[in-house]
């Protein structure tokens, strides 16, 4: 199994610049080749991993199961969980944008202290997030103000203002999984 530690090794891993910051980093899937030495591996990243997939239908490993995804759909990876991709044809990749950020960004902060609590990171959950156009629009905004922040000129405020984007998000997530599931309902 590969093992991924560091935001620098993942972007060495997917053969990305040498990232802006050592703890987060946000790149879109527009211009990645995919490595086909890795298709069909299982590997873990000692990160958080939120990934928007703008693709056709298919699934990822994860765990003992699979995530189902279709076009805009995201899925939530915590720290340590094992993912297997398959293969993705070129187009696939465009549009999409995955946000990944080292636990040690949030660890003294109360994003820390409550992540567990969104079960959307847990193996549990295997089923991916799909978004109205609406809400990926509102997500791909909070991403672009974290990136901002982290590739400015680092202040006082950046730390909290990255960790307060982060949780925004994460609560717009929440939101959509609640709608997903009683829309369903």
């Amino acid at each position: 199994m590969f093992r991924v530690k560091t935001i620098a090794e993942a972007h060495e891993f997917l053969g990305l610049e040498k990232p802006g910051h050592p703890l987060i980093s946000i790149y879109k899937h527009d211009n990645l080749e995919q490595n086909k030495e890795f298709v069909g591996v299982p590997f873990a990243l000692d990160l958080y991993q939120i990934v928007f997939k703008m693709c056709s239908p298919g699934s990822v490993g994860y765990g003992r199961n699979s995530y189902d995804f279709q076009e805009g759909s995201m899925i939530f990876v915590q720290p340590g969980q094992v993912i297997t991709m398959g293969k993705w044809k070129e187009k696939d990749a465009i549009g999409g944008w995955t946000l990944l950020f080292h636990p040690d960004l949030i660890r003294k902060s109360e994003l820390g202290k409550k992540i567990n609590k969104y079960s959307f990171f847990s193996y549990d959950v295997h089923e991916a997030l799909h978004l109205s156009d609406d809400e990926k629009v509102t997500l791909l905004e909070i991403t672009e103000k974290i990136k901002k922040e982290y590739t400015q000129n680092i202040d006082k405020h950046s730390h909290s203002l990255i960790i307060t984007n982060i949780e925004l998000l994460l609560n717009y997530c929440t939101r959509y999984y609640n709608r997903q599931f009683y829309t369903r309902t």
